[in-house]
């Protein structure tokens, strides 16, 4: 500094480069011992007010330091200069324990951390030891590299998880870090027509939309270094994108379907269940249920995909019909079906004898002749069909009012004609049960009992509808 009377450092290293700037390193303390030596033969180092460069490792001191400059060839520009270390941890040097080689690169080894129980000296991350081990001063070794240029780059994904990234898929974004030693200026040039042109060591992202290969160089430059400019580089390669999933399907219960993923090498579909195989590109899927399949494709550039479908499942249709007789007793030859099914949209009926077409949910209808039909129903739960086939045999009752019982071979017996075998019960007009046969095989004749006036009650098995009448007994003609 200007009219300055005394020293501020003692001078530890001096070097002339090879482009003929001048390197000095030395270190200062006004603290603790080394103020007690200004005795007129002695000297305070005091390392306050020496000037600084704004690319500085450490731009203040409390005036204990130690100081490193870089000067032009002539001294009239000072290029670079910086301290390191403060007050807390007290140093100095003892002769012949510094040293620059040619490159600019001071070696120090430093009387450090004084002079007992203090650990403040900076360190590095990866120092063999970070803090003083001893009770007095200890030995600390730095290196610092004053005039070195050497880009470095390296490529990393966002999440700065993939050191050394150099393949993906568009859209492929990279993340691009500035590990250069030494540097004024940087310049990018991402080899797809994009460049940039920064002043400090941040890191850049760029993302790359297009497939190729793209050469990648970094410039650091730094015009008061011998080689003034260095170059690093790297490769991208881009993969197209052609990853492919199907679309979301419907099935009806119990039925399958195929996926089909491509554009991989291999592939993991999840969840597993009903898939005849998880890792194949065309599984087959049979799920119970509604279910979303999620494809993993993976290909031989490193590239991820990740999409879903969904295969969603019909309900099956749960089957409730029920045939019920109407005006069975008054020889009617109606039916009613009552449709009580779950899971079903439509449903479309054909009664066995050439009618058919009828969309009614619950219908009625009377077959005009008897006989042995089939109802047929066409049933529809959204894309999904079943045939239910019911068979039913349609017979007029016909209920004798008389039995005459003289072995004639004619009214011997009461036979009944019906759909079915009927449940029978006969009763005397005083309202006394005088017979009853379940299933009845037309073999009553009134056995044991006098001729006369009786009163039946006709059923079938699974009819609610109970048909009443009289009968008249004879004997004789």
């Amino acid at each position: 500094p200007p009219n300055r009377q005394e020293p501020a450092i003692s001078l530890t290293a001096f070097l002339v480069n090879d482009c003929a700037n001048l390197y000095l390193a030395g270190w200062g303390s006004n603290q603790g011992n080394f103020a007690f030596y200004n005795d007129g033969h002695h000297f305070i180092l005091n390392t306050t007010g020496l000037p600084v460069t704004e690319d500085a490792l450490q731009q203040e001191t409390d005036g204990s330091s130690f100081y490193m400059l870089v000067l032009s060839d002539d001294a009239s520009e000072l290029l670079y200069a910086t301290h390191l270390g403060s007050s807390s941890s007290l140093v100095h040097v003892d002769g012949g324990t510094s040293r620059f080689d040619k490159q600019g690169i001071v070696y120090h080894a430093v009387c450090a951390s004084c002079p007992e129980n203090d650990s403040s000296f900076p360190t590095t991350e990866g120092a063999y030891a970070t803090s003083n081990g001893s009770t007095g001063c200890n030995n600390a070794v730095f290196k610092f590299d004053l005039a070195s240029l050497r880009a470095r780059l390296r490529t990393n994904d966002l999440a700065l998880a993939s050191p050394g990234l150099n393949n993906g898929c568009v859209p492929l974004t990279v993340v691009f870090e500035n590990l250069s030693t030494g540097g004024d200026l940087y310049d990018w040039d991402f080899g797809d027509g994009t460049m940039r042109t920064v002043t400090t060591k941040d890191t850049v992202v760029h993302t790359y939309r297009q497939p190729g290969v793209y050469p990648v160089r970094l410039r650091a430059y730094d015009p008061n270094t011998c080689t003034v400019e260095d170059f690093a580089y790297a490769t991208i390669t881009v993969s197209k994108v052609d990853f492919f999933i199907s679309n979301d399907a419907t099935i009806c219960r119990g039925d399958s379907v195929q996926l089909l993923a491509s554009g991989g090498q291999t592939y993991l579909w999840s969840p597993a269940e009903g898939l005849s195989n998880p890792y194949a590109p065309a599984p087959l899927a049979a799920p119970a249920d509604t279910t979303v399949y999620t494809v993993q494709i993976f290909n031989d550039n490193g590239c991820t995909y990740t999409d879903s479908l969904v295969v969603n499942v019909v309900p099956q249709i749960e089957e409730n019909f029920s045939v019920i007789r109407e005006g069975f007793c008054q020889g009617s030859r109606q039916i009613r079906i009552v449709n009580k099914s779950q899971n079903l949209d439509e449903v479309l009926w054909d009664f066995g004898d050439g009618n058919n077409g009828v969309t009614a949910w619950d219908t009625t209808y009377t077959y005009a002749t008897d006989g042995d039909y089939i109802i047929s129903a066409s049933l529809r739960n959204g894309p999904c069909t079943e045939v239910l086939e019911i068979p039913v045999r349609v017979v007029k009752l016909n209920i004798p009012n008389v039995i005459t019982r003289n072995q004639d071979g004619r009214n011997d017996y009461l036979k009944i004609t019906a759909p079915e075998a009927v449940n029978l019960r006969i009763f005397n007009r005083w309202g006394a049960l005088v017979y009853e046969q379940k299933q009845y095989r037309n073999d009553w004749q009134g056995a044991g009992l006098p001729s006369g006036i009786y009163y039946y009650e006709v059923t079938l098995t699974d009819q609610p509808e109970i048909c009443t009448g009289w009968l008249h007994i004879i004997d004789g003609n």
